[in-house]
């Protein structure tokens, strides 16, 4: 990838598309393509993701519509789903591992971002661990699980046809 900046913005630009398809739930945490777009990000730019992921947030905490539902602003950042968000970037930097397969590695990025997601949402409504833990897990584990297989096979195909893992 000769120029970085324009992959940033294109990948940036589709993280915010992938955040604006959702499904509103009654306990104030959508469920999004957000998490397939985290997963492609970090299986395409590697040590990279993080910097596309800084945007995203910073973009949602100056106040654009970026997050789910055309949200942004740092009250978002606050809110029940900020844990998340904030987890987003934080699990990319998993992809500094070194030697460790691909899959495994976003398989981390998952818990990081169910963890920080767990305790923010724990926080933010005063649930407690096992309460939240109730409330998050049994609702999205199974989406997430498959948007990471997903994002897996996408990044596999796309590999094939692009060659995304050469040295730049």
């Amino acid at each position: 990838m000769k120029n970085k900046t324009a992959y940033f913005a294109i990948f940036t630009s589709l993280l915010v598309i992938f955040s604006w398809i959702s499904i509103p739930l009654p306990i104030g945490v959508p469920i999004t393509l957000q998490t397939f777009g985290i997963f492609l990000i970090s299986l395409i730019f590697q040590k990279d993701s993080w910097k596309i992921l800084l945007l995203y947030l910073v973009l949602g905490a100056i106040g654009l519509p970026v997050f789910s539902n055309f949200t942004g602003g740092i009250g978002i950042i606050l809110g029940p789903t900020g844990g998340f968000l904030i987890g987003f970037l934080a699990a990319s930097l998993v992809m500094y591992i070194k030697k460790v397969p691909n899959i495994i590695l976003i398989l981390l990025e998952l818990i990081i971002i169910y963890s920080f997601g767990i305790f923010w949402f724990m926080i933010s409504t005063g649930n407690d661990i096992m309460k939240t833990v109730s409330i998050l897990v049994p609702t999205f584990i199974w989406f997430d699980i498959a948007k990471l297989i997903l994002a897996f096979i996408t990044f596999k195909i796309l590999n094939r046809y692009i060659n995304l893992t050469q040295a730049d």
